[in-house]
């Protein structure tokens, strides 16, 4: 399964758990049902542009449409954040000042 095939179901999961009709994305999008339809069986490549409004048109964030979930907030520190994708690989976002510590501490453990 492909990515736009993975959020575009993450999409349609959240969308039914809130009791959402497609027509009403469709419309906070201004686009045909039959167009948001697509994009929700993810025959249409998801825009950011649209990315966006669907998440607002569902009360969500748009890192729940992605299916990023924060697992670890390492020693507290705000500058080291790893996130894990639905597709079991994971995101690590750092402050450039910690790069070099994380560099060094992989590299030891070499």
């Amino acid at each position: 399964m492909d990515r736009n095939s993975i959020v575009a179901s993450r999409i349609k999961e959240i969308r039914k758990n809130r009791n959402i009709l497609q027509k009403h994305i469709a419309s906070h999008l201004t686009i045909s049902e039959n167009a948001y339809s697509r994009i929700e069986n993810g025959h249409t490549q998801i825009t950011i542009e649209y990315l966006y409004l669907i998440a607002d048109a569902l009360d969500s964030k748009v890192a729940d449409l992605l299916g990023l979930e924060k697992t670890a907030d390492t020693h507290n520190n705000p500058n080291l954040v790893i996130s894990q994708l639905n597709e079991g690989s994971f995101n690590i976002t750092l402050a450039p000042s910690d790069y070099l510590s994380l560099k060094e501490l992989l590299e030891s453990k070499k």
